[in-house]
Parts: C-alpha cells; sequence; structure tokens
C-alpha cells in the first residue's frame, strides 16, 4: 500500500533491470533505493536484525568459500607452471570481488605451495 502511495509499485514490478550504459540506470537505482527504504520500514525491527543478519553470514560465507577455493587449488601432476599460474591469478583475484582482499605476501605464498612435488 505504501508503494502505490508513493507511485513506487511499478518498479517492483518491473521485468528489465537497465544496463549501465543506459541513461535510465541512474533513475532506477535511485528508485531502487527508494523502495528498499520504504519495505525496510515496513518490516518490524526484529526482523531486520535477521535480514541483516542473514546478509553478513551469506557475505562471510562468500568469503570463505573463495578462501578455502584458493587454498586448495592445486597443480596437476605433470601440468604447465605457467597455465597454472594464470588459473591461479585468477582464482585468487576473486575474493575481491566479495569484498575480502588478501595481501601480496600471501599471494606468493600461497601459489608456490600450489604448485605439485
Amino acid at each position: 500500500m505504501r508503494l502505490a502511495k508513493k507511485n513506487r509499485y511499478g518498479h517492483i514490478d518491473a521485468m528489465k533491470i537497465p544496463n549501465e550504459a543506459d541513461p535510465e540506470n541512474e533513475t532506477f537505482e535511485v528508485n531502487d533505493v527508494k523502495v528498499f527504504a520504504i519495505i525496510a520500514t515496513m518490516i518490524s525491527p526484529q526482523f531486520q536484525s535477521l535480514v541483516r543478519s542473514a546478509t553478513v553470514l551469506r557475505n562471510t560465507n562468500n568469503r570463505i568459500q573463495m578462501r578455502r577455493q584458493v587454498h586448495n587449488f592445486r597443480m596437476e601432476n605433470g601440468g604447465n607452471a605457467l597455465e597454472h599460474h594464470m588459473k591461479f591469478d585468477e582464482i585468487y583475484t576473486k575474493p575481491a570481488a566479495v569484498g575480502d582482499s588478501m595481501d601480496q605476501d600471501g599471494h606468493i605464498i600461497l601459489s608456490l605451495g600450489s604448485l605439485s612435488d
């Protein structure tokens, strides 16, 4: 009801999200935040904390899974070291996408540790 009063109900039913290059994208993002704010105020405070907890939990789980993937990456026996290094660099940069940066020293240590015996 609140969304209808604020003329934002159509935003939720939108089937197409504009591309980042589309000039309507900025307007869409602003409206998206407004709709989220309206919905967040409609949820009782005890459930708001659950939503925040779930988001934090999901982000933490993503970080752990990415780090596990980096730590468990090993070179195949008889594999090409250059190809392995390229794949390792690709996997190593994935945690940065979810906000988990890893230092250069860790990169070197994990890279050497991932080589086959």
